[in-house]
């Protein structure tokens, strides 16, 4: 690549957009006769800013590969401005696209692949991008990705970018340890790469909504207190497709993935893929194929899954939410028939209408780092009242958190898979971080101390795995290396006779059952506890007092269904200036909004439903589908006064 190109080789077409490295313009290369865009720096003002566009070409200008925005040259202007010559990339942004329609499971994990595929070309090249985001990505005309924008790429030859302790990068989509200012590798551009590729789930919006300031002080103070999830963006994320992106969302970056590479062979295993592979992908964004046919595929997929089901009551959850993932991907009278079907012969419920202490259960858990245990007890809360699917997902939070409970992942397997041959990857992940060779060395005999459990469920590569463990444990050492009674005798006193051969074997076999009525005590005992504590869990239920604020939304709610808008934006703003319940605030804002947007008043209710939003950082909140599916009518021409 020439360092030396000349400035007036080019002629300026239009501008394309500024980022924070300068502005890029759309030329013209009057000597090899192509498109190219023209990245124009400001004039360094000093050192610190022209070594950052001087990495940035270092960096761009080393990688080659399909899915990255290739880099033919650079120059420096009349007045000074350093600018780069790159590849013109003239299709949508993944914004756009997100935006533009919804998209389904087997979109997501093809953008994913392209996207882990350019990083690992530049991660071959030993730098980290550190701003992986959907503003950084576009497609070409072909509907091929592109990662752009290497500003604040890092080599690992570098000795510092940016100073000791100082956040860099874009907040809703930085990894924990990049929020916290800490140590930064590769693992946590794969963090943001997960992240950047559920905006299609989540139809634009992030996991913060926002990049603002305030939401920077959103991350850094939470600093993700639970596992991002894809059912955080939309509940039709299939468990699959759930746990190959789980793999990079982890809190810990040493129980992430280790590498892009890695990460693509766990994509290319992935069943859920569209035989057209990325293709698909390209098709989609070219426009060759459109919403309700990737829609429709990928609910037939459901819809095969539940039909497949042992027709058992260890399947039945599964076979409900594979129901309701159908629907949600395309509600046919079949699948919804079915669905009502399934949900009324094991008592399930779908809706959001939460009582109030389940609902201040899931916002308290946004207002501070819950303890894993809460997790599983709100999961347990939920499965009680019939939302198998606002459990399913609490206790996956869990299970990711602790990978060694056993019984937990064993539920989680069931709710997801049914009684079938498999046990989740989240089995395969607690070998990884050796959570059930702990549990095997606090037994004290090892995995085999719980194969048999496992056996019954246990495909042969899980079962090996498992033996591969326990043959790593540490074995008790032998009798045999002990010195015998005989060798212990002084010389000349003759040996006694030992005591009768059955007497050990017996005296096991009492100790065995001894301890074994022990641990049946234990268990028995504990949930004997558990169901006392459970009664006073429901009697407080029970006998909470509705506020004032709850009654107001309440009645909001009444006048919105009685198409009395002024009333309903009334009570809502009356119960918007009270103090208690912030779920309760979070309702009012919606139904202001709807009120609204049934009253014409758009810009209002964008702005209700965007500080709804801002206030929801986790998949706790039940509305949260709604209202992105609201703020997306508001971006329409015309809009349309519908009610539910």
């Amino acid at each position: 690549m020439s360092l030396d190109l000349p400035f007036e080789r080019y002629v300026l077409r239009r501008r394309l957009g500024k980022g924070g490295m300068g502005v890029v313009y759309r030329a013209f290369d009057t000597v090899e006769q192509r498109e190219v865009a023209l990245k124009i720096g400001d004039v360094p003002t000093d050192s610190e800013a022209a070594g950052r566009l001087a990495r940035e070409i270092r960096h761009a200008s080393s990688v080659r590969d399909e899915h990255v925005c290739s880099v033919f040259g650079t120059g420096t202007t009349d007045t000074g401005a350093i600018f780069l010559v790159m590849e013109i990339v003239d299709g949508p942004t993944f914004v756009d696209m997100a935006k533009r329609s919804r998209s389904g499971p087997s979109l997501w994990i093809e953008a994913l692949r392209a996207l882990v595929a350019g990083l690992a070309a530049v991660h071959h090249q030993h730098i980290t991008h550190r701003d992986i985001k959907p503003q950084n990505v576009m497609f070409d005309s072909d509907g091929t990705l592109k990662l752009l924008d290497f500003g604040i790429a890092r080599s690992v030859t570098d000795d510092t970018v940016t100073g000791t302790g100082q956040v860099i990068g874009t907040p809703a989509y930085m990894s924990p340890e990049q929020a916290r200012a800490e140590h930064t590798d590769m693992r946590s551009d794969l963090f943001s790469a997960a992240l950047t590729v559920a905006n299609l789930a989540g139809r634009g919006i992030s996991r913060f909504h926002s990049t603002q300031f305030t939401i920077a002080q959103k991350v850094l103070r939470a600093a993700f207190w639970s596992p991002p999830l894809l059912l955080d963006f939309d509940p039709a994320a299939p468990p699959e497709l759930e746990d190959v992106f789980g793999r990079a969302l982890t809190l810990k970056p040493t129980d992430r993935i280790e590498s892009a590479q890695a990460l693509l062979e766990v994509i290319d295993a992935c069943s859920i893929r569209h035989p057209l592979k990325e293709q698909w992908l390209k098709d989609w964004v070219t426009g060759l194929i459109d919403e309700e046919t990737i829609l429709a595929y990928d609910a037939a997929r459901e819809v095969e899954r539940a039909q497949t089901l042992p027709k058992d009551l260890d399947s039945n959850v599964a076979r409900a939410l594979a129901w309701r993932r159908a629907t949600l991907l395309e509600a046919s009278p079949s699948s919804l028939k079915a669905l009502a079907e399934e949900a009324g012969r094991a008592g399930f419920r779908f809706d959001t209408d939460f009582d109030g202490p389940r609902a201040q259960v899931l916002e308290s858990m946004n207002q501070k780092p819950p303890n894993p245990d809460e997790f599983r007890r709100a999961s347990e809360l939920f499965r009680r009242s019939g939302h198998i699917e606002v459990a399913t997902k609490l206790l996956w939070s869990y299970v990711k958190l602790r990978p060694d409970d056993i019984a937990a992942v064993r539920i989680l397997d069931r709710n997801l898979f049914g009684r079938v041959d498999h046990l989740s990857l989240s089995i395969a992940r607690g070998i990884k971080t050796g959570g059930l060779a702990a549990a095997g060395r606090v037994g004290g005999a090892g995995i085999g101390a719980v194969q048999p459990m496992l056996r019954q469920h246990a495909n042969d590569s899980t079962m090996a795995a498992l033996a591969g463990v326990d043959r790593a444990l540490p074995s008790s050492p032998s009798s045999s290396a002990r010195p015998s009674s005989s060798a212990r005798l002084k010389p000349g006193v003759a040996e006694q006779p030992g005591l009768p051969s059955w007497l050990f074997p017996a005296f096991v076999i009492v100790l065995a059952a001894a301890l074994t009525w022990f641990v049946i005590f234990t268990v028995r005992t504990a949930k004997e506890t558990l169901v006392v504590q459970d009664k006073k869990i429901e009697l407080i239920e029970t006998t909470t007092v509705v506020d004032k604020r709850l009654e107001l939304v309440d009645a909001a709610q009444a006048a919105l269904s009685a198409h009395d808008d002024a009333g309903a934006i009334d009570k809502a703003t009356r119960a918007l200036g009270m103090d208690p319940s912030v779920e309760s605030g979070r309702r009012a804002l919606l139904i202001r909004a709807k009120a609204r947007i049934a009253m014409g008043d758009r810009a209002p209710a964008r702005r209700d439903l965007e500080l709804y939003i801002d206030r929801t950082t986790s998949f706790s909140d039940p509305n949260l589908i709604e209202v992105k599916k609201l703020l997306t009518s508001l971006d329409a021409p015309d809009l349309n006064k519908t009610r539910e």
